[in-house]
């Protein structure tokens, strides 16, 4: 069933004219139902105006802004389909600042959002701001995860094919030596045939990130064994809210048919991605 422009707004007032939480947590819940049958039907437009119209009036009641980042990350999905990166990245700026007054500024959330924004910037062509962003992101994920970790040295790869593009060679050169522990990492080469999963456990939701209606990938990085087992699973783009901790519990009991060389089982380095969705 989708809900009109008309309806939200009756929505809206009702529940902030009751000035009760609840109320305003059954119209988020309501007003994401008509953004998802409008995507759904495609109509993307009219799911703009459906959530656009609900943060503005969440806004408008002096709702606390913590309570529209689901409508807002929404809003950022519908703008990644229709490739209106410049709109995305307003909104994934938008996110950032508000978790980092609820959680922090160095917290896994800003910085998944901080990165999030660089992929905007790269995808709208503006290399100087992407590779900004980066560069903002790379202290975060230092304290979080070590200098060493992949999620900075990653990090530092994205800031020196940006440089590059950016027309700086010698900073692209020296990113690269950087990020040289992590680019000289386990590669497969053409000889080696790649892992594929066999089975997959699919991960259990934080509490937090449930609560505040989070969604969102974790990327890893990981070690398959000649068993086929995980090993060694970091964090390479981090979601916070304890859905990275999640997702490494989750990751761990997958299993893989190992990648060959020669015919022989060999342990290689892979990226996964562990999806989080409510329905």
């Amino acid at each position: 069933m989708r809900f009109t422009l008309a309806l939200i707004v009756l929505l809206t007032t009702f529940a902030y004219a009751q000035g009760s939480s609840a109320k305003n947590k059954q119209f988020v819940s309501e007003v994401l139902a008509a953004a998802r049958s409008y995507m759904e039907a495609k109509d993307f437009d009219q799911a703009v105006a459906t959530l656009t119209s609900a943060v503005a009036a969440q806004a408008q009641a002096s709702v606390n802004p913590s309570e529209s980042t689901p409508l807002l990350a929404k809003l950022a999905e519908v703008y990644g389909l229709t490739k209106d990166w410049s709109d995305q990245e307003k909104t994934f700026e938008q996110l950032g600042a508000i978790w980092g007054n609820t959680a922090g500024p160095d917290s896994p959330i800003v910085a998944h959002y901080v990165l999030a924004q660089a992929i905007a910037y790269e995808r709208a062509g503006d290399f100087a701001s992407a590779d900004a962003m980066e560069q903002k992101a790379i202290p975060v994920l230092n304290q979080l995860y070590g200098q060493n970790s992949w999620a900075v040295k990653f990090a530092l790869q994205k800031s020196s094919r940006l440089q590059s593009k950016l027309g700086n060679e010698e900073k692209s050169k020296e990113m690269t030596r950087e990020a040289a522990p992590i680019m000289r990492g386990v590669d497969p080469g053409r000889s080696v045939t790649a892992p594929r999963l066999l089975s997959k456990v699919e991960p259990t939701y934080a509490e937090q990130a449930r609560k505040a209606r989070y969604e969102g990938t974790v990327v890893l990085r990981v070690v398959v064994s000649p068993e086929g087992t995980v090993e060694e699973p970091s964090i390479v783009m981090p979601l916070g809210l304890g859905l990275d901790e999640k997702a490494i519990e989750a990751v761990k009991k997958w299993r893989f048919e190992p990648g060959t060389k020669d015919g022989k089982p060999v342990a290689v380095v892979a990226n996964v991605e562990v999806n989080f969705h409510l329905l």
